[in-house]
């Protein structure tokens, strides 16, 4: 987020952190405390800032905390709810279909 964005907003200043760039290159960056809304979901946590910045850039844990994913496609971007994977089977009910099935056989 950039630095003079985040004043305005009444984030609060939290500490440092380094970030490793895509590139390889460490940058050390200062950090605050706030929280962002998208929907009815709030989530709070620590906030990159970046007195250059002009872009507002969001990471996994950001992705995380919203339970979100990130697809880009084709100059298409867009922020998709996360789908909970079905529940497995429990073992003991794969154990007993499969004696149910081994029954019927044995009829």
């Amino acid at each position: 987020m950039p630095l003079v964005k985040a004043f305005p907003l009444a984030i609060v200043l939290f500490g440092t952190t380094s970030v490793l760039l895509a590139d390889g290159t460490v940058s050390h960056k200062l950090t605050g405390w706030g929280f962002v809304e998208i929907g009815d979901q709030a989530e709070d946590g620590i906030i990159i800032l970046a007195p250059s910045s002009i872009d507002i850039l969001v990471g996994i844990e950001f992705l995380k905390a919203f339970k979100k994913t990130l697809f880009l496609h084709s100059g298409v971007v867009a922020l998709i709810d996360e789908k909970t994977p079905p529940a497995k089977k429990s073992k003991t009910k794969k154990k007993k279909s499969k004696e149910k099935r081994a029954a019927r056989k044995n009829k």
